[in-house]
């Protein structure tokens, strides 16, 4: 229930609802379009900028000669994917026409499903529904293959089509309510080989774990898992993390814009927290930055430093505390001994995020893969000419 100025609801037939739609939670299957300017606006939204990093100019300037994708950018296409079941009903929605519903259809069983209110909201002279505190926890992605960079210069200008299927993995009681872990595949569609495979090439596949303030009693909701998962993580043990961390690392320093969370919103994720703020958590209208939008700064951090590569494949991290805009920002890299061998050899690196001003941990247990030729950066003068 929400308190305070916030209307009083009896949840308890709705819990049973989402407990039952949890243990039910069967392959949610959506679709989503993108184009070059989806790309561009997501590069914007976690601060992609050439005057900090001139490097950077490929993700923003589709002429640019090696226009490419954010290596993050398919973690945003869930949150405005259409379930496919409801395409036919939503096909403006699903080729990006208007802002997406929040939760979205991917997400709303049992994914952004808690406890609901009508309430109104401070900036807002109508009322509308909020969310219940839904809260991101961590995040793993592996990239497969190169995402399809949709250049205007390219044969084909049509959007890119991706399906997406989502899963529970897992769902266990915590003492704040229930942790729950969805996978998600993803996969390009393509003409010469749809007939072959009508889900498409895969592509990524991605873990999102979060914590919903419900708890579930029922014994068949506890430690409820499905099928092992497909993503395998990088693994660091405790001591190896510290050993890693005792090692001089490498920083990069943001100033999280005010507006920072309103761009970044235009990728999909219109969760009220990140324009509202969540006063009811940390007493604060204060806009959140989007969990993704810190973690694509600290991919941005990596990629600065060893300019030399040109992919990152693998990334993972947990979320402590929340950014909220205004802040200033800290990451912090660690180059690991270790290598992995995957489609293409692995270079693993350690990162962490925090708040500048408090030396607080906000994103912790950061493991970043890169490969392609790894160098150090040599300064934006050496960059300068490369482009």
């Amino acid at each position: 229930s929400y308190q305070g100025n916030n209307s009083i609801v009896d949840n308890r037939s709705y819990i049973c609802n989402v407990f039952h739609s949890i243990m039910n939670y069967e392959h949610r299957k959506g679709r989503a379009f993108y184009t070059s300017r989806d790309l561009i606006v997501y590069s914007f939204g976690v601060g992609c900028n050439p005057a900090e990093y001139p490097n950077e100019i490929k993700y923003l300037y589709e002429h640019n000669k090696r226009f490419t994708a954010f290596p993050t950018f398919l973690l945003s296409l869930p949150f405005r994917a259409v379930d496919v079941s409801d395409a036919h009903k939503n096909l403006g929605a699903s080729h990006g026409f208007g802002m997406p519903h929040f939760p979205p259809p991917l997400m709303k069983a049992p994914a952004l499903v808690s406890t609901q209110a009508q309430v109104r909201g401070p900036t807002s002279t109508r009322s509308h529904q909020r969310i219940g505190a839904v809260i991101h926890l961590g995040q793993k992605f592996r990239l497969h293959e190169e995402i399809p960079s949709c250049s205007p210069d390219a044969d084909n200008r049509l959007p890119v089509e991706v399906n997406i299927e989502s899963r529970l993995l897992a769902c266990r009681p915590h003492k704040h309510g229930t942790i729950v872990t969805i996978e998600s595949q993803f996969y390009v569609r393509d003409a010469s080989i749809a007939e072959i495979n009508r889900k498409g090439i895969p592509i990524a596949t991605s873990q999102m774990v979060t914590l919903y303030p419900t708890r579930f009693t029922d014994s068949a909701g506890s430690g409820a898992t499905s099928d092992v998962s497909t993503l395998h993580p990088i693994e660091f043990n405790k001591m190896e993390t510290q050993m890693e961390k005792s090692k001089p690392f490498r920083n990069r320093r943001y100033q999280i814009a005010n507006n920072q969370a309103l761009l970044y919103r235009l990728s999909g994720d219109t969760n009220r927290i990140h324009v509202e703020g969540a006063p009811e958590l940390f007493n604060t209208t204060q806009p959140i930055l989007h969990g993704l939008c810190t973690l694509g700064y600290a991919v941005r951090a990596i990629l600065s430093i060893y300019a030399g590569s040109e992919k990152c494949t693998y990334v993972e991290c947990y979320f402590k505390r929340p950014v909220f805009v205004g802040d200033e920002i800290e990451v912090r890299v660690w180059e690991s001994k270790r290598e992995i061998k995957h489609k293409d050899s692995e270079k693993i690196f350690l990162f962490e995020i925090r708040n500048a001003k408090t030396d607080a941990i906000v994103v912790d247990s950061g493991v970043a893969g890169l490969s392609g030729g790894l160098t150090e950066s040599t300064g934006q003068d050496d960059l300068i000419s490369k482009l």
